[in-house]
C-alpha cells in the first residue's frame, strides 16, 4: 500500500526531526572533539517536555514559537567553554575553581525579567562578578507545587552531584535544580528537570542566554570539581529586603508562600551581613538557615562573632531580663565593657531531668531589634550529649554560644 501525501509528508517531517535531535549534534560533537551521548539528551529533554505540560508541549513543538530551537542548534565543547570563562573571569581578577554562591531573582531593578547574581570567593569573602540578565522565566511570584503549573521554583537549590550537569542539553547547556528538594518533597509537591540553561525560552526554568550560561555553568563545575561538594543556589522572588517582604505580603501568592519567603529572607539577611553563604538543612517541612562559622547578624549589616562566654556561672538575680515576645532571657557579660553591639542574650524554658529540652531556645541579637535566633533540635541534642543530662539552662546556653550554633 502506497502512503498518501499526507502521510509522506508527515513521515518526512518526523525524519528530518529526528536528523536534527541526533544525527546533526552527533556529528557537530565530533568535529569539536568528543562523544556525546544521544540518550542522555534525549532523557533530560524527556523529562523538560514532560514537566511542561500538555499545552507546554504543543506549543514547544509548533515551528516559529519561542519554544522551538534551530534545527542545527549549538553543541558545547565543555573544555572550550571552561576556556572562555576562565578568561572572563581572570579579566575581573577571579579564579575558575573558587567557592561559587548563585542568587536567582524573578524580578530585579534595573532587569525587565530579573537577574542572576554569581558570586566568586575572593580574598576570603564572596564577591560579586556579574548580574546576567535573565532571558525568560514562567509562571508568576511564587515556587512551583505541580508538575506541569508551569512555575518556576523558589527555595534553596544546592548543587552537590555531578548528575545536575547537563552538557547535552536542547537549551545548550544547564543545571538542574534537583527540585524537588526535601522540602518540597515533605510538603508534596511535584516536578522535574528544572534548570537554569542557555537559550531564551523557559517553561519552568530559568533561561539567562548561552554566553551567560557558559561563564556560570563553567564556574559551578569547576568550584564543584575544586572541592566545594555543596554550591548554594537561592532563587527568591526579588531581593528580600523590609520593603520587598512588605510588598510580597499584600500579593495573593503570600497566602501560601510567605512562610518560604521569610525562610529566604532569612538567608538574604545573613548574606547581606556576612558576605559567606548561609548554611541550609531541611527539617521537616521548613529550612533551617544559620550563618558559617557562627557570625552574628547586625542590625547594622556589620558582622561580628560572639566571644568566648567567662567560665564562671553568671548570677541569674543580677543578669536576668525580658525583651518582648521571647521567654526570659539571660544576659552575658562576655567582656569586661561590652561593645553597644552585639548584646547577645539567649533564652530557653529549662530542661527535665532525663535532659529532653522544654521550651525553644533563642538568641536575641540588641534589644533593639529585637531578633530572635533559634537553634535546631539536633543542635540542642548536640549540645546535650557533650555537657550531660543535668545540664541546665545557663550550661546549655553557653555550649551553644561557644559552637556559633545559629539557626535563624
Amino acid at each position: 500500500m502506497t502512503p498518501k501525501p499526507t502521510q509522506r509528508s508527515a513521515l518526512f517531517t518526523r525524519l528530518r526531526a529526528a536528523l536534527a535531535r541526533r544525527v546533526i549534534p552527533a556529528a557537530l560533537a565530533a568535529m569539536a572533539g568528543f562523544t556525546p551521548v544521544p540518550s542522555q539528551a534525549g532523557f533530560f529533554d524527556f523529562l523538560h517536555r514532560l514537566n511542561a505540560g500538555p499545552e507546554a508541549q504543543k506549543e514547544a513543538t509548533q515551528p516559529g514559537r519561542r519554544g522551538r530551537r534551530p534545527l542545527t542548534r549549538r553543541v558545547a565543547n565543555i573544555p572550550q567553554v571552561h576556556a572562555r570563562a576562565a578568561h572572563a573571569l581572570a579579566a575581573k581578577g577571579f579564579k575558575l575553581g573558587a567557592p561559587v554562591f548563585v542568587r536567582v531573582f524573578k524580578q530585579a531593578p534595573g532587569f525587565k525579567r530579573g537577574a542572576l547574581e554569581l558570586w566568586i570567593e575572593q580574598g576570603g569573602e564572596y564577591k560579586k562578578f556579574k548580574d546576567f540578565p535573565i532571558l525568560a522565566w514562567s509562571g508568576g511570584i511564587g515556587g512551583k507545587r505541580r508538575e506541569g503549573d508551569r512555575q518556576a521554583p523558589e527555595g534553596y537549590y544546592p548543587v552537590t552531584s555531578a548528575a545536575q550537569f547537563n552538557p547535552y542539553s536542547r537549551e545548550y547547556i544547564s543545571i538542574n535544580t534537583a527540585f524537588p528538594n526535601a522540602r518540597d518533597r515533605a510538603q508534596g509537591y511535584t516536578g522535574n528537570a528544572l534548570m537554569i540553561h542557555g537559550g531564551a525560552a523557559s517553561i519552568g526554568c530559568y533561561a539567562i542566554g548561552d554566553d551567560a550560561m557558559e561563564i556560570v555553568y563553567a564556574a559551578i563545575e569547576a568550584a564543584f570539581k575544586g572541592g566545594q561538594s555543596k554550591i548554594m543556589m537561592q532563587f527568591m522572588p526579588m531581593p528580600m529586603t523590609d520593603a520587598a517582604m512588605a510588598q510580597l505580603a499584600k500579593t495573593r501568592a503570600a497566602k501560601i508562600w510567605m512562610p518560604v519567603w521569610k525562610e529566604l529572607k532569612a538567608g538574604y539577611d545573613i548574606f547581606a551581613a556576612t558576605r559567606r553563604p548561609p548554611e541550609v538543612s531541611v527539617q521537616g517541612a521548613h529550612y533551617a538557615v544559620r550563618a558559617q562559622g557562627g557570625k552574628t547578624m547586625l542590625a547594622s549589616n556589620e558582622e561580628s562573632v560572639t566571644p568566648p562566654l567567662p567560665p564562671v556561672r553568671p548570677d541569674p538575680a543580677t543578669l536576668s531580663g525580658t525583651l518582648p515576645g521571647i521567654l526570659p532571657v539571660f544576659a552575658f557579660a562576655a567582656m569586661e565593657k561590652p561593645p553597644a553591639l552585639p548584646f547577645v542574650r539567649f533564652a530557653d524554658a529549662g530542661a527535665t531531668p532525663n535532659g529532653t529540652l522544654k521550651g525553644a531556645w533563642g538568641i536575641a541579637i540588641t534589644p533593639e531589634d529585637r531578633k530572635t535566633v533559634s537553634a535546631s533540635a539536633d543542635q540542642k541534642r548536640e549540645c546535650m550529649a557533650k555537657i550531660g543530662p543535668d545540664a541546665d539552662p545557663i550550661a546549655l546556653a553557653r555550649c551553644a554560644l561557644q559552637q556559633r550554633l545559629y539557626t535563624r
